[in-house]
């Protein structure tokens, strides 16, 4: 999978209605929502702004063809997005109609080709995750596990909660194992693998 690192715009003319490709990477259905109010301040004299958006995963999505005919717009911009395989992302396109109808077979050709040439200046990288394990250690034995894992530097951070300590590090089972095992079952969680963005 895929995620655009920076941001991109383009332009094009066709049959003399304007058509501004923008994509950006999206945490958010809302941020994606924030971030068409903002084109629209930017364009207030747009005739449409259609959007796409991919959330986590590619079940995760939401698209507007914002009054063009159904499925001429935000369908074919995501299915652009879908066919990168990119994830968390937007891509809009403003619409300044130019007089002459373009038609339904014009529109699905002007909207797909603003995302796509739009994708081409955008930088994409591929998203990679990390292997993290997660697991709760009785406060009589977090501080030197913690210890250890620092000397060893480890990327680990911690949280305190009310009765034990809550760990998250990058590392394998096999090679933290030995310091584990050093403490009672009584007082260690399950060890949970968890997959991180990095």
């Amino acid at each position: 999978m895929n995620k655009i690192r920076k941001q991109a715009t383009s332009t094009q003319i066709i049959k003399k209605s304007t058509f501004i490709g923008w994509v950006s990477s999206c945490s958010s259905k809302e941020e994606c929502k924030e971030m068409v109010h903002s084109l629209w301040q930017q364009h207030p004299k747009a005739t449409h702004i259609c959007v796409a958006y991919v959330g986590h995963t590619q079940e995760d999505v939401w698209f507007d063809d914002d009054g063009e005919p159904a499925h001429s717009a935000g369908k074919v911009m995501l299915n652009v997005l879908q066919k990168q395989n990119l994830l968390q992302c937007v891509a809009c396109v403003v619409r300044y109609y130019g007089g002459i109808q373009l038609g339904v077979g014009g529109l699905v050709k002007a909207y797909t080709s603003s995302v796509s040439d739009t994708l081409k200046l955008a930088l994409i990288e591929p998203i990679s995750y990390q292997p993290y394990l997660y697991f709760n250690v009785h406060f009589d034995y977090a501080f030197s596990l913690w210890e250890s894992f620092k000397r060893k530097k480890y990327d680990v951070n911690v949280k305190v909660n009310d009765s034990d300590c809550s760990f998250i590090i990058q590392a394998s089972m096999e090679e933290i194992h030995p310091y584990l095992a050093l403490i009672p079952p009584t007082h260690l969680s399950e060890v949970e693998e968890i997959m991180k963005e990095v």
